[in-house]
């Protein structure tokens, strides 16, 4: 079941969505942070088998990013609890051209509803410089606004 997850990401005739450890690496940092609520952290490692109890919110958020950095059991974990969190709503993303997912990317963090939207974004292949900066910019926005 897990496995089938993710190959629902993947196609015969190429790409159409990223996997957590293959998304760009200034979206890991806002994707753990925001996209996870620290009991959903929480819960990765465990299912993962990493202890948590020893760790604060800051080193439990720093190890998932660094998991990121390739396929290992933690990433497979994240990816797999994204997907399921998010791939319903934010696998239209994918479809949409460039331009037209910036601007449904907006609506929906105007209107608050940025989660599914920010996890569609950062696992679309082939998001260019540009949008990705775009993107960035309203993150750190995101960030700010939560503090």
């Amino acid at each position: 079941m897990e496995r089938d997850i993710l190959q629902v990401s993947t196609s015969s005739s190429g790409k159409t969505a990223l996997r957590f450890w293959e998304i760009d690496s200034m979206f890991r940092c806002p994707v753990i942070g925001i996209c996870l609520t620290e009991s959903e952290q929480i819960a990765i490692l465990k299912k993962a088998g990493i202890p948590s109890k020893d760790k604060n919110s800051f080193e439990i958020h720093e190890l998932l990013v660094a998991s990121a950095g390739n396929e290992n059991q933690l990433s497979f974990r994240i990816n797999l609890f994204l997907w399921q969190k998010f791939g319903e709503q934010s696998s239209h993303m994918h479809s949409f051209d460039e331009n037209d997912m910036l601007e449904h990317w907006r609506g929906c963090y105007q209107n608050g509803g940025y989660l599914a939207a920010f996890w569609g974004v950062v696992t679309r292949p082939r998001l260019s410089d540009k949008a990705k900066y775009k993107i960035v910019r309203k993150k750190r926005c995101i960030g700010k606004s939560t503090k």
